[in-house]
């Protein structure tokens, strides 16, 4: 991370704490933008109802930090979900799993009626893949084999992390997937037997994107 990305995603953290009032339950993702936000609440005193997150690392930095938060399974609605990604296209359409946390930020995304994402802008993509062409995949460990035949069938080359997800599950690294269709590929993706979740969002669309360069914050618009 450059010194102008780390300045863009603190001043992305200080947007978020405007975006939170009104709001009862929060939810929060995983990843290193998450965490500046989550230093921010912090640094700022404020005392939020409900704090829900999206995988065990953000869980530590929030308690860790003073912020009372649970996991998922205790509620059944998010009023606002905040976030990062690897990539964002024009469309809204994201990249995200590199920390291997996407099981967790889908089932965040999927419960929230608003959902944000924060991003630098080198972050920001005319089409996914252009910069971060890797979809990682949690997988249940009986099927790492077959679902890693499934990813080859698919044009992909699998590699097996060593580290495992939030759930003990197996986290696969797909390479040289095609994405000139994601909603096809996401589809075809959530078909494969022993597939948990992956990281391509592309039917849990965040409502809104932020972006910044360092010097500002810019509210983006779909093309």
């Amino acid at each position: 991370m450059t010194d102008q990305q780390d300045l863009a995603k603190t001043m992305l953290a200080e947007h978020a704490l405007s975006l939170l009032e009104g709001h009862r339950v929060i939810g929060l993702g995983a990843g290193s933008t998450v965490m500046k936000v989550i230093d921010a609440i912090a640094a700022s005193k404020r005392v939020l109802p409900t704090v829900i997150v999206a995988s065990l690392a953000t869980l530590d930095r929030c308690r860790s930090s003073g912020i009372e938060a649970e996991l998922m399974q205790s509620v059944s609605h998010i009023d606002l979900y905040i976030d990062g990604a690897d990539e964002v296209d024009s469309s809204f359409c994201c990249i995200k799993g590199k920390g291997g946390a996407m099981t967790g930020e889908k089932l965040c995304a999927e419960m929230a009626a608003e959902f944000i994402v924060l991003v630098d802008q080198t972050k920001l993509v005319q089409s996914l893949g252009s910069h971060w062409p890797v979809i990682a995949i949690e997988v249940v460990p009986w099927a790492r084999s077959s679902v890693g035949r499934a990813i080859v069938k698919l044009g992909g080359k699998p590699v097996l992390r060593a580290e495992k997800s939030d759930m003990g599950n197996e986290i696969i690294d797909c390479h040289g997937l095609d994405f000139a269709a994601p909603y096809t590929l996401s589809d075809r993706l959530n078909q494969i037997t022993g597939v948990v979740a992956h990281g391509l969002f592309v039917h849990e669309k965040p409502t809104q994107v932020f972006s910044s360069d360092g010097n500002t914050v810019k509210a983006l618009t779909i093309e």
